[in-house]
């Protein structure tokens, strides 16, 4: 179906809704139940006039309603707990349920049959908690408090429990920090703390979540969502806090982790370091009974842990190397020395000569290495531990020191049967130590230190108009401070060896970034310092109205988002050694020690203040068609503004628009006596076509219907009789809020920043120790920085930034949205158990793609191939062959465009059986049979790994292929088991209870890469974002054991080779898969009563008990040394603050009253 046609369905959904009522607004999420019936009589006809009563059992709250003229009666906006509901009418009997479990954005059904009789008689039954869903098209799973509290949590992240969940998978992707779920991108979801949005808004992550204890229920959604859910097409994960009640009630808690607990990952010999302490409490009552309640929660963290910036294994120098021995079948045949130096006989070759000629044994005199590369060696490099003379491997235990000091606190006030009030705060305070920082070096010597800081307000008035009308408002702040990526330890580079390099930002000293393919990285990390600041405001109005059979729901939903953030990248500068330089030996390490880098790249980095605004309208019905029949639909209209960037006056936000002279920054004489003036085609906020969102402009056609329907057949045995089975349907269009990372990329844009490749930026090839001079004496470039940006107006030399490497922004860029839809039948089975099959699928539409809008033509392409100074140093071919570009290299070189051309697709077979607590058991397990397929999995892998970017000349077909999160089968347990209570010595032999996890999953694609970059079309230096560049295949790879060999392998490495020059390689991506995945999370409780309401705990957790080695994939790089081989093993949460690489015990205690 075409999206104008679904859109047209849309407006006249939303117009019929619309009309049905003259509403207030309402919000777009859900935090409340809702209890819908219908009272009968004793001939099953329906019972108007019933009074009914329904009790908070906590806060002694109560709502009435009367059934109406078909019997139906319903209870809106309850807050998420245990219900009691009675039923009352003159000349019938009182019918009492009792135990009825509310949750968050839930409908149970409970119809109430009446006996003839007085009042005065009573009939208790007690509420089923295991009923097939009869009404809503969502597919959803809730976790309470105690299920929560009670499974294995790796850092008591209850975030982690998302993975349970049939659909969701962790991505194997730049950024692991996510789930996907149902075919959406990792990024794609949207998590809320009692409605209001916790969600970092570069990355759309979630932050540090509430201890376990604070949370009364998580609602999450997976498919098919509602109207009144806005932002993301990905789960909806809800969590409600707990409140006070009329009874005091709370935890005391220590959870304990100690390295002596533990045992060896397959790749160390001995246990990682490993202490954690986290402690605290929780208490909740009233101050005035029935009105007044409170809760307030603390969690103190300290701990020493791996860190999570590196898996601890690298490959380094071995002793030979060291002394001049290396491979002489790498030494290249065709590429040759930039400057005079002492072969393998002791004679010395002049520049120019092939360096097989040079060293045709291999043998490298140690005179040969540059003073600093060594010296650098000697401080920071270690030789390989692996045990043989050969074995290149390195393996230590990075570290993480982290402090966290979490606060919350919590107030709910009832003014009557029609108005209640709550205000819930929150705070987590963070200091850490790492040993190895994020994109920095791969051994200890460079660490970093960060203070995140998170803290959010939520506000919350309900107000009751009418026993079948319900208003609430909402407001919400949060705000996350992301100080990161500022050194333990700050030097100049110039006190450490390195000459004429000048960091941007002095606190931000360090080492330069040193990156050598297959080997180590040295230096300080590339991403800092950047002490961000995330704030949302959050404003919301929901307005619920029961008329007849009809439930309406209309709502609004407003945010703002902005980010400031002092972004000092690349700050210390960045060298890279690969086999890709000009004047490669065919060994990166060898390259390292020479002195001879691939590239080089220093920028001035800028303050970022990014600001955006989410308008999101909704209406809904669910109509009752026939007791059993529901039909839902509606839609939600979103208006997401393109993220706007205000610093500088906004002109950090350029634009390519072809032919266009800017007058921003006018033509004329620059003061050096050059031309003056931007390039034609660089535009600026202020020039035709371009403003402070990139030329993006906002969309007012974003409407996404919602339709589906539930059906409660009643066949009999066939379908077990009433309410024993359900049929439900569902389709939605969801729009996605893009993360603010896509507008990071714009930081250092020329002139209001600078980047620079140093003397690269001629086409010359950078020194060691000297970017700016050309490693084979042929010029120098006077240093750029420090920088200091000009005004608005001003005549400036562009030449200065030429060649320029920026992002721009497609100005048809739109936003991503995706079709999701669901066809489920439930059927309730003995032993209080559902059984859900399910078929999912998803469609995305307009996801974010990037890549160089100048590249090298393909005719270009042909003269570069036939011209051996172009074919033998494609880096410098932007500066060295111009012309040879779509618009002229030594201009724009290779710069970046984003556009929303993408595309994806997911088709899944779901099965769930869902047990509640009876005889001591509780399950949840599922299975999914899936395959997701996408053209790019995230903007972060499409942007910045090689082999991840898109084809340069828009054949975006090459890149799709199986998506980075697509595991075919996936099997997940969590279930709950209480001993019985023995009779004899209770106290002692009773109370104990065992829980767990496990999950078992196929292989995730290999990302096949091949930085060689052979294609001549990317240029390392110039290219914004990444190469596309691949490997031949040779023969069909097959998987091998890695335990079988000493380097691990996966699959044979001869499998592939280099892509042939001028090519792309052929490899299709995500075609081979790597390993799977299984592992076990155990818990052993005992609960011992001391008294009434008085309970200690004592429990033992281990994570991955069964200590399985869950091999991440291997290395993809076919350029890598260490190609097919696997060298760290797989997360088992994403969210957790560390992998389970060996298994990990836990002892913890808790009282509890």
């Amino acid at each position: 179906m075409k999206l104008r046609y679904l859109r047209i369905l849309a407006l006249v959904i939303l117009a019929l809704g619309l009309s049905s009522a003259l509403v207030q607004p309402a919000s777009a999420d859900e935090l409340y139940g809702r209890i819908r019936g219908i009272a009968l009589d004793p001939t099953g006809a329906a019972l108007p006039g019933v009074q009914l009563k329904l009790t908070n059992v906590g806060t002694g709250t109560t709502e009435e309603s009367v059934s109406g003229s078909d019997g139906s009666f319903a209870f809106s906006n309850l807050k998420p707990g245990e219900y009691k509901l009675a039923a009352t009418k003159a000349s019938f009997k009182t019918f009492q349920v009792s135990s009825i479990r509310v949750a968050p954005n839930e409908i149970y059904v409970q119809n109430v049959s009446m006996e003839l009789g007085t009042i005065n008689e009573t009939i208790e039954v007690a509420a089923n908690q295991a009923q097939v869903e009869q009404t809503s098209i969502q597919l959803t799973a809730s976790v309470t408090s105690k299920t929560i509290t009670d499974l294995p949590l790796n850092g008591r992240n209850w975030i982690a429990l998302q993975q349970t969940l049939p659909g969701v998978v962790i991505p194997d992707t730049r950024f692991n920090s996510n789930y996907s779920t149902n075919g959406s991108q990792g990024q794609q979801n949207s998590y809320l703390i009692n409605g209001n949005d916790y969600n970092d808004l570069p990355l759309n992550s979630p932050l540090a979540p509430p201890n376990p204890d604070t949370i009364e229920e998580v609602k999450m959604v997976t498919n098919t969502i509602n109207p009144e859910f806005g932002r993301n097409s990905g789960a909806i994960m809800n969590a409600v806090t707990r409140s006070g009640t009329n009874s005091f009630h709370g935890t005391a808690f220590d959870f304990y982790r100690d390295t002596f607990l533990n045992v060896h990952d397959f790749f160390h010999a001995k246990p990682q370091p490993f202490h954690q302490n986290q402690y605290g409490g929780t208490i909740g009552g009233p101050v005035w009974k029935n009105k007044t309640f409170f809760f307030f929660g603390l969690q103190n963290t300290r701990a020493r842990q791996p860190g999570t910036n590196s898996n601890g294994t690298t490959n380094v120098f071995t002793q030979d190397m060291l002394n001049g021995t290396w491979n002489p079948a790498k030494m290249s045949t065709t590429k040759q020395n930039p400057f005079p130096i002492v072969g393998s006989s002791g004679a010395t070759y002049p520049a120019g000569t092939p360096w097989a000629t040079i060293f045709p044994t291999g043998i490298v005199p140690t005179t040969d290495y540059n003073s600093l590369a060594a010296s650098l060696v000697k401080k920071f490099v270690p030789l390989p531990n692996c045990g043989t003379a050969t074995c290149t491997l390195y393996s230590f235990q990075p570290l993480t020191q982290r402090k966290a000091n979490q606060f919350i606190g919590r107030m709910d006030q009832n003014f009557g049967s029609k108005d209640s009030l709550w205000f819930y705060a929150y705070a987590n305070d963070e200091h850490t130590l790492n040993d190895i920082a994020f994109s920095a070096a791969s051994l200890p010597g460079f660490g970093d230190k960060s203070a995140p800081y998170t803290k959010q307000f939520t506000a919350s008035w309900q107000h009751t108009i009418s026993t079948n009308v319900v208003n609430e408002l909402r407001a919400g702040y949060t705000r996350f401070n992301f100080d990161t990526g500022t050194p333990q330890m700050a030097v100049t580079p110039a006190s450490v060896g390195f000459t004429n390099i000048f960091p941007q930002i002095p606190q931000g000293a360090g080492y330069p970034r040193m990156t050598l393919t297959g080997y180590f990285n040295l230096g300080f990390t590339s991403n800092g310092p950047q002490p961000r600041k995330d704030q949302t405001y959050q404003l919301n109005d929901n307005y619920s109205w029961v008329k007849g059979r009809h439930s309406l729901k209309f709502g609004y939903d407003g945010r703002k988002f902005q980010v400031w953030n002092p972004f000092g990248a690349r700050n210390n500068g960045a060298f890279s050694f690969s086999n890709s330089a000009k004047y490669s030996t065919g060994d990166p390490g060898l390259n390292f020690l020479l002195g001879i880098p691939t590239s080089y790249n220093q920028g001035s980095g800028q303050i970022i203040l990014a600001q955006a605004y989410e308008h999101y309208f909704f209406a809904q019905d669910q109509w009752r068609v026939k007791n059993n029949l529901t039909l839902t639909f509606g839609a939600g209209y979103q208006i997401d503004t393109p993220i706007a960037e205000y610093q500088s006056a906004g002109l950090s936000r350029a634009c390519f628009i072809p032919d266009l002279q800017s007058k921003v920054f006018p033509l004329g004489v620059a003061p050096n006596g050059n031309p003056a003036g931007s390039p034609v085609g660089y535009a600026f906020p202020g020039d035709p076509g371009c403003d402070t969102k990139g030329g993006v402009s906002t969309k007012f056609n974003h409407i996404g219907p919602r339709v589906g329907f539930a059906y409660t057949p009643n066949w009999g045995r066939l379908t077990g009789g009433a309410g024993k089975t359900s049929v439900r349907a569902g389709f939605g269009l969801y729009f996605n809020r893009g993360e603010e990372e896509l507008n990071l990329q714009d930081l250092g844009s020329p002139p209001i920043g600078q980047t620079s490749n140093g003397v690269g930026d001629l086409g010359l090839v950078p020194s060691f120790p000297d970017p700016w001079a050309d490693v084979a004496g042929g010029g120098t470039l006077k240093n750029k920085f420090p920088y200091v940006a000009p005004t608005p107006g001003s005549l400036i030399d562009f030449g200065q930034y030429f060649p320029m490497g920026i992002n721009t922004v497609d100005h048809n860029l739109t936003t991503p949205y995706a079709m999701n839809y669901n066809l489920t039948i439930e059927r309730e089975i003995p032993s209080k158990t559902i059984l859900r099959i399910s078929y999912v699928g998803a469609k995305g539409r307009n996801l974010i793609t990037s890549y160089s809008f100048n590249p090298m033509t393909p005719a270009g392409l042909q003269t570069c191939l036939v011209t051996p100074a172009c074919a033998s140093n494609g880096d410098g071919a932007p500066v060295n062959f111009p012309n040879l570009f779509l618009y002229p290299g030594d201009i724009w070189g290779n710069s970046g465009q984003q556009h929303s051309n993408g595309w994806s697709n997911y088709n899944a077979l779901q099965i769930t059986a869902d047990k509640r607590m009876s005889h001591g058991l509780q399950f949840l397990t599922t299975y999914t049979w899936s395959h997701s397929l996408d053209t790019g999995s995230s903007f972060e892998d499409t942007a910045f790994l090689t082999g991840g970017g898109f084809d340069p000349f828009g054949r975006l077909r090459r890149d799709y292929g199986n998506s980075a999160f697509d595991a075919r089968h996936r099997f997940t347990l969590s279930l709950s088991y209480e001993f019985p209570k023995p009779s004899l010595v209770p106290r002692l032999l009773g109370g104990w209870r065992v829980t767990g996890q496990t999950i078992l999953q196929t292989g995730l694609p290999i990302n096949f890469q091949d930085s060689n970059e052979l294609s001549l079309v990317c240029s390392t230096s110039f290219s914004f974002y990444s190469c596309p560049d691949r490997p031949d295949l040779v023969k069909a790879p097959v998987a091998l054991n890695p335990r079988s060999s000493t380097t691990h392998l996966w699959f044979d490495p001869a499998s592939f080779t280099d892509n042939a020059l001028g090519t792309l390689g052929n490899v299709t991506r995500g075609f081979f898969h790597g390993p799977g995945y299984w592992g076990t999370n155990f818990s052993i409780q005992k609960d011992t009563k001391i008294t009434e309401g008085k309970t200690f705990q004592v429990r033992l957790e281990a994570f991955n008990v069964f200590n399985h080695a869950n091999f991440a994939n291997p290395d993809a790089d076919v350029a890598s040394p260490t190609f097919g081989q696997i060298r760290s093993l797989r997360a088992f949460a994403a969210s957790g603050p560390s992998p389970e690489g060996s298994r990990l015990i836990q002892l913890a205690a808790k009282f509890i009253f």
